[in-house]
């Protein structure tokens, strides 16, 4: 009953003022942002020779006009650093996770659902007139959206982020959208219990989805299906599902 309270507590925690968080976030980020811009610039400079010492780059990312093109001019080995490079924080992290990649594929419906939800921070790069700056899209905690989440939108439609392309995602808007229950979070959480149930079985190692499910779990996931397991008879269904909802909401509010 103790896991289920604070089960309850989370779901309760979703309704916090997003828009708040955001221009908290962005406030205490812009105040270093431009001197962050600037001193990676100069990193980015003097490791691929375009300047000839600290000074050249002190001065080139300053007020010699060059940190536009030094930034543009890196590859892609300063690509999560460098401030020449465009991102929207939220869809960058949700296209690495593998619980939004289920068999390798990028789940891109799933994500614009939860990007609604969180919210995100869109990055615009500096220009050498200007510096750059932080978009924030505040996220939607509604209970209309947490449960399309949860179990999709049971044919009606809900407002949420539409990309305009799936790969950087700059300039998302809002489109009238449904979530099939297949595609939905709770039936989702289900599939890697079972694989981790058969894992268990049959003593073989479970996948990458199975252990970031086990990461955000709050209660011992994995040591309650080996439990189950030991009896001999498989785990029934309802507990499958009871499991299935706790992790569910613990990774909707992991997200």
């Amino acid at each position: 009953m103790q896991e289920f309270s604070q089960k309850a507590q989370l779901m309760n925690n979703l309704s916090i003022n997003s828009c708040e968080m955001a221009q908290g976030l962005v406030g205490g980020l812009w105040p270093k942002g431009d001197l962050a811009d600037k001193a990676i610039c100069e990193a980015i400079g003097n490791s691929e020779g375009i300047f000839t010492d600290y000074a050249a780059a002190k001065h080139g990312c300053g007020t010699r006009g060059q940190r536009a093109s030094t930034n543009e001019g890196a590859g892609t080995d300063y690509a999560d650093v460098n401030p020449g490079v465009p991102r929207n924080y939220t869809w960058h992290v949700l296209k690495k996770s593998a619980f939004f990649n289920p068999g390798g594929t990028f789940d891109r419906e799933l994500a614009e659902y939860a990007m609604t939800l969180i919210g995100t921070v869109i990055y615009v790069p500096p220009k050498d007139d200007e510096p750059g700056k932080f978009v924030p899209f505040a996220g939607d905690a509604s209970s209309t959206l947490v449960s399309a989440l949860l179990d999709g939108t049971q044919g009606q439609t809900v407002r949420v982020f539409r990309c305009d392309e799936p790969d950087l995602c700059l300039n998302p808007t809002f489109e009238q959208m449904s979530l099939s229950n297949a595609k939905a979070i709770r039936p989702r959480v289900r599939s890697p219990i079972g694989n981790m149930v058969d894992a268990i079985r049959t003593d073989t190692s479970i996948g990458n989805a199975e252990k970031e499910l086990l990461q955000v779990a709050s209660v011992p996931l994995y040591k309650i299906l080996t439990v189950q397991a030991a009896y001999g008879r498989g785990m029934p269904t309802d507990d499958r599902d009871t499991l299935a909802e706790i992790a569910s909401i613990d990774l909707l509010y992991a997200i």
